[in-house]
This record gives structure tokens, C-alpha cells and sequence, in this order.
């Protein structure tokens, strides 16, 4: 009877093997983890970017409504019933860094940011009045580096807060006032300083929305319907 000797791997064949295996495990996980890594920022810069035309509806849906459907004068107006000036004579007034906030603002919005507060509603009566305002402030989420998520709000009447938009960083915004054919901008300030609110024909916002390379910067213009005004 013929025995075979049956020769194994030897002790550097083994080692050899352990070490490409080991090696090809990581190059695969490596991969994984990049591939992972991208489809994240997609999905956020997608989200960022649906948050951006989200919010610019929004703001251009009711801004340009600013002043729309407002009763007319008498004596029982509600400009001298439940609204001061300007908001109330001309439907539409803003508020910056300098400004003196309103109460109901004064604690919820993000330092350095500007708000807009607009009137709009039904010419038949002040009940169907709807005061709405935009502002920049902090939720009680917190991010990855335990910082505080800041978002697009809105208040309907002073009193309903609701959240619109998340990771909105930061809302600038300027008035045009239509001066020989062209429009010249002025911040909130200046338009209370010089009584301009009623000359107000279009609202140009920029804002920041947070993505995963940074900020997003955005810029839209608003003409107010109810104003009628052209270049």
C-alpha cells in the first residue's frame, strides 16, 4: 500500500494570507464608509435645498399679500381699533438689530437677524385680519457640536408660533422704495426713521440656509401686490 505525504501551509503562508485578507477587509470597509459619507452629504444638501424653496414660498406666498384686503377707512377702522402704525396704516413693517422689538419678538429672535411683520385679509371685516410675522430664533434641538438649531418661524396674530423651516441661519432684509424709475433699498431703521412704510413696493430678503459644506446663501424679491408699484 503507496502513503501519500500531504504537505499543509506553511507558518509565512498563513501570514501572508491573514495579512491580504485583513488588508482587503479594510479597503472594503474604507470604501463603504467614503460612499456612506457622500450619500449623506447629498441627502443633507438636498434637504437644504428643499428647506430654501420651502421657505421662499412661504415668504413670498404671504409678503406679497402685505396690505391686501384691508378695510377702508371709517370710524370704525382698524387702524384705529386694534393695530398702531405703521403695521396697521400700511400693512407692512420690519424690525433689525437697532429696532426696538415688539413683545412678542424681543425674546425669540436670533441676535443679528431682521423680522417682517405683514397685515393682510378681508376688506368686510377686522375679525378676518391676519397679522403674520417672520423671524430667525432658536429651537430646543441641538445639533452634532451641541449647539442650539436655529429656524424660520412665523406667528399668526401675535400669538400662534409655529416652526417653519429648520437651519435657516440668518435673514437680512431691505425695503425698495421707487425713486425715478429704479428701486432703492433701505433697512428697517432708516424706513421708520423717515416714515417711508407706505412707499414700500418690493421686499428683498437674503438668508442663510446651514448645509453640510456651510452656508447657503439665498436672495429673493417680493413685490407687494396691493401697492401696484412698477419701475
Amino acid at each position: 500500500m503507496m502513503l501519500y505525504k500531504v504537505k499543509g501551509f506553511s507558518l509565512l503562508e498563513l501570514l501572508v494570507t491573514i495579512f491580504l485578507g485583513t488588508l482587503l477587509l479594510e479597503i472594503v470597509a474604507s470604501s463603504y464608509l467614503v460612499i456612506k459619507k457622500i450619500a449623506t452629504m447629498e441627502e443633507r444638501m438636498v434637504t437644504a435645498n428643499d428647506s430654501a424653496r420651502i421657505a421662499i414660498f412661504l415668504l413670498w406666498q404671504n409678503i406679497m399679500q402685505a396690505g391686501a384686503m384691508l378695510p377702508g377707512e371709517g370710524k370704525n377702522n382698524f387702524r384705529n381699533v386694534i393695530l398702531p402704525t405703521p403695521l396697521g396704516e400700511f400693512g407692512i413693517c420690519g424690525y433689525d438689530a437697532r429696532s426696538n422689538m415688539p413683545s412678542h419678538l424681543s425674546k425669540r429672535i436670533a441676535l443679528g437677524t431682521d423680522a417682517i411683520e405683514i397685515l393682510k385679509g378681508n376688506a368686510r371685516s377686522v375679525q378676518h385680519l391676519e397679522r403674520i410675522t417672520f423671524y430667525v430664533g432658536k429651537t430646543q434641538r441641538l445639533d452634532g457640536h451641541r449647539r442650539a438649531i436655529v429656524a424660520l418661524y412665523m406667528i399668526t396674530n401675535g400669538r400662534d408660533v409655529e416652526e417653519l423651516v429648520p437651519a435657516v441661519e440668518s435673514m437680512r432684509i431691505r425695503y425698495g422704495l421707487l425713486d425715478d424709475g429704479r428701486y432703492v433699498f433701505l433697512d428697517a431703521t432708516n424706513m421708520s426713521a423717515k416714515k417711508l412704510w407706505g412707499n414700500v413696493a418690493v421686499v428683498m430678503l437674503k438668508f442663510g440656509i446651514r448645509n453640510t459644506t456651510g452656508i447657503a446663501e439665498y436672495e429673493i424679491f417680493i413685490r407687494l401686490r396691493a401697492r401696484n408699484v412698477y419701475p
